[in-house]
């Protein structure tokens, strides 16, 4: 898997100015998730940290906005009750964690939102975009104040 590699050629690209908005998918923890070796799922997580901690201080510097999540859980659930591998997609609840570097107070997280989950995410990045999501997508998890 190629994580530090991936990293490498994203912050080229936010050095850049090129682009608006990135979207990567580090594959990584759900890959070894797949293979029940909690050893290599260990060191695919610190890949992946020291990527993002890469990733966010480049952020940071740009003054922008990282948003993390993952759209189903793997790795942190690597042995079923019996001990044994488990080689499949969890349905545990992930986090979306959202870091503003120019944050003047705007918008708050929407405590309103109804079972928020992945579904709401896009309509959250168009917000922060500066957009407004169209009618028929859920709602962001955010609103402006």
């Amino acid at each position: 898997m190629k994580a530090k590699e991936v990293c490498d050629r994203l912050i080229e690209v936010l050095e850049s100015k090129e682009y608006k908005y990135l979207r990567v998918n580090f594959a990584n923890p759900d890959m070894v998730g797949h293979t029940g070796n909690i050893q290599s799922g260990v060191k695919a997580v610190l890949t992946c940290d020291e990527c993002l901690k890469r990733l966010d201080e480049e952020v940071r510097k740009q003054k922008g906005i990282l948003l993390v999540t993952a759209d189903h859980g793997n790795v942190e659930t690597m042995l079923d009750k019996l001990g044994k591998p488990m080689t499949s997609h969890t349905c545990n609840p992930v986090n979306l964690f959202i870091r503003d570097y120019d944050y003047k107070g705007e918008y708050v997280i929407d405590e309103s939102v109804e079972h928020p989950g992945l579904a709401n995410v896009t309509a959250t990045y168009i917000n922060l975009l500066g957009f407004e999501q169209p009618s028929f997508y859920k709602p962001s998890l955010i609103k402006f104040i």
